[in-house]
Order: C-alpha cells, then structure tokens, then sequence
C-alpha cells in the first residue's frame, strides 16, 4: 500500500431541459483528498449561477482541463444514449447527463465531434 497524499475528483454536468437544470452545463463538483487508502476531507459544492462571478461552462472548462493532464477515455453509458463518462488515470470521474453529447465533448473537452 502506498502511503502519499493523492486527491480525486468527480464532476457530473447536468444539461438537460426540466426544473432540476438551472442552465446549460450546470454541474456539481467533489474533490476528496486521501492518504494512503483513508479519505482525509470532501468538498462538494454544485455551479448555481449566484455563487459565481463566471458563468458555469467557464468554470467547468478550466476544472475539466486541469483534470485532463493525465490520460483519459470515455465511454458511453450503456441504454442511455445521451450519457457520458470519463475516466481519469487516478480515479477522478466527468460524467454527463445531457441532450448533446458531442457539443460537451466539443465545448467543454476540446474533442473533435464523433459519429454516434
């Protein structure tokens, strides 16, 4: 067992129309910080606009960008078309819940649109 400090984070982005979704890209964000295998501390806290001086898909794009320095794949979320996941080297997680998976790809992980 390696004992190092290590922290993971999780983001799952919600854009889809209904009471739930305050505005496209709407997220909620956790970071958990371990040492070794025991979790030390947890911050969760979502994207409502009134907390933000930026709007969330600017703010999800500069947290998704320093989450990609490491390799990546997704995958899509079998029996939900318009599902999402993202898997970190790591053990942090992207997952999206939404109407258009290629425009977060696009957007949000400046990945070239792919054939569904």
């Amino acid at each position: 067992m390696s004992s190092r400090l290590r922290t993971v984070e999780h983001i799952v982005v919600f854009d889809m129309d209904g009471e739930m979704v305050a505005e496209p890209f709407w997220y909620k964000y956790q970071k958990e910080t371990y040492f070794g295998d025991k979790k030390l501390r947890e911050v969760t806290y979502n994207s409502r606009p009134m907390k933000m001086k930026k709007s969330p898909l600017e703010t999800l794009k500069k947290r998704v960008n320093r989450m990609l320095n490491k390799p990546f794949c997704w995958t899509d979320v079998e029996g939900q078309p318009e599902w999402l996941d993202v898997n970190i080297r790591g053990g942090s997680t992207i997952s999206y819940m939404g109407n258009d998976k290629n425009k977060f790809l696009q957007k949000v992980m400046n990945v070239q649109k792919r054939d569904s």
